[in-house]
């Protein structure tokens, strides 16, 4: 249980008011290097979170969205074999985002 203590009722001489004291900096102190810890930990996985986000499955509204067109165009381009990166799972068509980008970067996309 961690105990609260109003400083107003020690003053400065006082053993206590010095405990309270050098606990609260201590604390401090153990806080920032975990909050460091945490910060340099972030910046290190940041690339590997960001490949993740693309490796992710998504539907055919979200690839539609994430593609900036409509779920009926995708819908259309998938049944005239238009080369774009799905795969059928079960009754659903599903998509990865890093093969959406691989495939409007290659300019697959824009071919008619």
């Amino acid at each position: 249980m961690i105990k609260i203590f109003e400083f107003s009722q020690y003053n400065e001489n006082d053993v206590k008011y010095q405990q309270i004291s050098t606990n609260t900096l201590f604390f401090d102190f153990v806080v920032s290097i975990i909050l460091d810890g945490v910060l340099l930990l972030r910046a290190s996985r940041g690339n590997d979170m960001d490949k993740n986000i693309n490796d992710k499955w998504i539907n055919i509204e979200e690839a539609a969205e994430y593609l900036g067109i409509k779920p009926v165009t995708l819908r259309g381009w998938i049944r005239n074999n238009k080369g774009i990166p799905a795969h059928k799972i079960g009754k659903q068509w599903k998509f990865k985002c890093s093969e959406l980008d691989a495939w409007v970067k290659s300019g697959k996309s824009a071919i008619d």
